[in-house]
């Protein structure tokens, strides 16, 4: 409700008129010890790791921008009825989330803004988002996305086996960026395989290199000490 905010993270280019959504992406990791660290803490917190790592995206946003309305976007898996497991496509709706980082909060209290935020808003998870477009009042602009400019995604070790045919995952560059920023992170078998996806009109490839180092000490400063506040959190190596 009320005026959407426009997040507007320190570009390396100036923005075009016209999104040409040409992108590319830089791969990192979480190895297993990390992730073991960051299940206990949201374990303890009575959160999911998708809410802890949520909120440690959020806190990277806001360290880069120093925005504390930010709007994230995510993709929910629409597969809810027994009759939609065998079909094959991609069942998919848009939550957007809208995170409150004001005040400086400790993470540990972002983190619980975080559960609150995701538990809210994916209950609401059915609602179409073109519905959601429809009734919300922005204004256009050809050069940015409208609602949200970032997405966070976290996905599952995916199956092994589809039938007879065995499956493997491959993770390659197309090229293209839908949004300015995007992180989407896979369960692999020794942790989770991170890939920012970028917008190359406006990051350069160093940039998000960068950033991506940032988001790996960030989570090692959480698990650390969860109750530092978000300003004070080391990003940097």
């Amino acid at each position: 409700s009320g005026k959407l905010p426009v997040l507007e993270l320190p570009l390396d280019k100036s923005r075009p008129a016209l999104q040409s959504f040409k992108g590319s992406n830089a791969f990192f990791s979480i190895p297993k010890a990390l992730l073991r660290d960051l299940i206990a803490l949201s374990s303890r917190e009575d959160c999911t790791l998708f809410m802890i790592l949520l909120a440690a995206f959020q806190t990277l946003l806001h360290r880069y921008s120093g925005a504390e309305d930010i709007v994230i976007g995510t993709p929910v898996a629409q597969r809810t009825r027994n009759e939609l497991e065998p079909v094959i496509g991609n069942c998919l709706n848009i939550a957007a989330l809208r995170c409150d980082l004001s005040g400086n909060p400790t993470f540990v209290e972002l983190l619980r803004r975080s559960r609150d935020l995701t538990l809210d808003g994916l209950s609401n998870a059915d609602l179409p988002f073109e519905a959601l477009v429809e009734h919300l009042k922005f204004e256009r602009d050809a050069a940015r996305n409208p609602i949200f400019q970032v997405m966070f995604q976290l996905l599952p070790a995916a199956a092994k086996k589809l039938a007879s045919l065995e499956v493997s995952s491959l993770h390659f560059d197309l090229k293209v960026a839908q949004l300015d920023l995007s992180l989407h992170l896979y369960e692999e078998a020794d942790g989770y395989l991170g890939r920012f996806e970028y917008c190359t009109d406006l990051f350069e490839a160093e940039t998000i290199e960068r950033l991506s180092s940032s988001f790996t000490q960030l989570l090692q400063a959480v698990v650390r000490n969860p109750q530092q506040r978000i300003s004070k959190l080391p990003i940097l190596a």
